[in-house]
């Protein structure tokens, strides 16, 4: 698996009712360099075999571990980090889904923009409010450097809560040595302010 551009760490605990269409907009993506890491937290439902299943017939992209007992989600995702191999770190929620052509998008833009350090993405989701249009208004299409994008956001008291919305790069976690927490509330909150720290430069990807 040597040269992948993504890894796609997806934390999965009792989430069978959406985790099938979290894996499927995965799988579907007309996209060739990147790996699934799945890592089962212990769940008590059907998640564990979907995730198997799903691993048999794609044995070339999903890495699956599964936990003894349940760690959280912050330290499932740092499992996830440990082992992954792509150049981008993206962050899914199992019952989150990518847009068709997402992975071939984001990698155009993380190549035009000479490989930032990290990328705020473009997101729906059915609750107010519905997109992050607000949010990218502030920000110019090209590269912003660190310290000018903390000043955007903190004059205009902008907040990225979720990891999820990021895509990272491989090279400055591991230099940095960024962590989730091993904490049970606002660990995103915690990971994302040392990412926006320690980063140098950040880029907007406007596409869906």
């Amino acid at each position: 698996m040597s040269g992948l551009f993504f890894s796609i760490i997806i934390p999965v605990f009792n989430s069978q009712k959406y985790l099938k269409k979290c894996l499927s907009s995965v799988i579907d993506q007309k996209f060739d360099s990147y790996e699934i890491l799945l890592i089962d937290d212990h769940s008590s439902d059907n998640s564990k075999r979907i995730c198997k299943d799903f691993l048999i017939k794609n044995k070339n992209i999903i890495r699956f571990i599964s936990n003894q007992k349940n760690l959280g989600v912050g330290k499932s995702r740092n499992l996830g980090l440990r082992i992954s191999k792509g150049k981008y770190i993206i962050f899914l929620d199992s019952d989150d889904y990518l847009m068709d052509k997402s992975l071939i998008n984001l990698k155009k833009n993380i190549e035009r923009n000479n490989f930032p350090d990290v990328v705020i993405n473009h997101i729906s989701q059915n609750r107010n409010p519905k997109n992050n249009n607000f949010f990218f208004k502030n920000f110019p299409k090209s590269k912003i450097k660190k310290n000018n994008f903390l000043k955007i956001i903190t004059k205009n008291k902008l907040l990225i809560n979720e990891c999820w919305r990021l895509t990272i790069s491989k090279k400055l976690i591991n230099e940095k040595n960024i962590r989730f927490e091993s904490i049970q509330i606002a660990e995103d909150a915690s990971f994302i302010f040392k990412v926006l720290i320690k980063m140098s430069n950040i880029i907007i990807n406007k596409n869906k």
